[in-house]
């Protein structure tokens, strides 16, 4: 396992679009029957990335098939880079996407703490790299520090065969989320408490 930086940006993107081209909650955001969807995922996993990069982690499994981004609220300041991102995301998403991406967004910050924790933002592995343990390398770094600065870790996941994985690694469910449409969404908002939020 490896940190990522600037230079692996194209494939960090690269990874985590083709990850979550199925994933519920990715393609309920990305509005995945209308035309533009790849162009969407991609806008947002390019956020993402930028956003990591000034206020988190960026990890790459050793064979370069899986990418974790984690974010730390509250680091981080000003980036042109990070800007223009935001930029092209709403140009690709337009106004009625781009608010419902805010919206989602200001919602699961109700349930974090106001003070240091840290955040799960994006986690996938390709095909070719899945069965290998990558998954679980990427997740290792950052629980090991949180447990070391005694920190909380939050994440959320649509995918139900995930709440077992993440489960395993210590997380709990402590809230679920469904939008009020049709398209049968559920998203699992998880957390991994700290020690001194145990007592």
């Amino acid at each position: 396992m490896k940190q990522a930086g600037r230079k692996d940006k194209k494939r960090v993107v690269r990874i985590l679009t083709r990850s979550f081209a199925d994933d519920p909650h990715a393609r309920w955001l990305v509005k995945s029957e209308e035309k533009g969807k790849g162009r969407r995922l991609k806008a947002l996993m390019n956020l993402a990335f930028e956003d990591a990069l000034i206020n988190g982690e960026i990890y790459l499994s050793d064979d370069e098939t899986g990418a974790a981004l984690w974010k730390r609220p509250g680091a981080g300041g000003f980036s042109f880079r990070r800007v223009l991102s935001r930029w092209h995301f709403a140009i690709a998403f337009g106004w009625r996407r781009t608010r419902a991406v805010v919206e989602m967004a200001e919602y699961v910050r109700k349930f974090h703490p106001p003070d240091d924790y840290l955040y799960l933002w994006f986690i996938g592995v390709l095909p070719e790299g899945r069965g290998r343990g990558n998954a679980s390398r990427l997740l290792d770094p950052i629980l090991k520090k949180c447990e070391t600065e005694d920190l909380p870790v939050y994440l959320q996941t649509a995918n139900p065969k995930n709440v077992a994985i993440y489960e395993r690694k210590g997380f709990t469910v402590f809230h679920r989320w469904s939008p009020e449409d049709e398209s049968g969404l559920e998203v699992w908002f998880m957390r991994k408490q700290g020690e001194k939020a145990k007592k």
